[in-house]
């Protein structure tokens, strides 16, 4: 599943116009996807500005299985 549009602002997931490619890998880690009562979210440890790191984390909205795949923000 490619996840667009998700940005690392300053240590939050931020989400942004699914036109765009997702660049929070670069400077996120131990990524993953929970599933909690609110949907699916997505949570990182990510790099601040000031070189700290922050947990953070994005609710995942338009999750959707399409013939066996999932796809988001379709």
């Amino acid at each position: 599943m490619r996840l667009k549009g998700i940005e690392n602002i300053d240590g939050n997931l931020e989400q942004y116009p699914l036109t765009q490619a997702s660049t929070f890998q670069k400077s996120c880690r131990k990524v993953s996807i929970k599933i909690r009562k609110k949907g699916p979210i997505l949570a990182a440890k990510c790099r601040r500005r000031d070189q700290s790191s922050k947990r953070t984390a994005l609710v995942l909205e338009d999750i959707e299985n399409i013939d066996g795949n999932l796809q988001y923000g379709s």
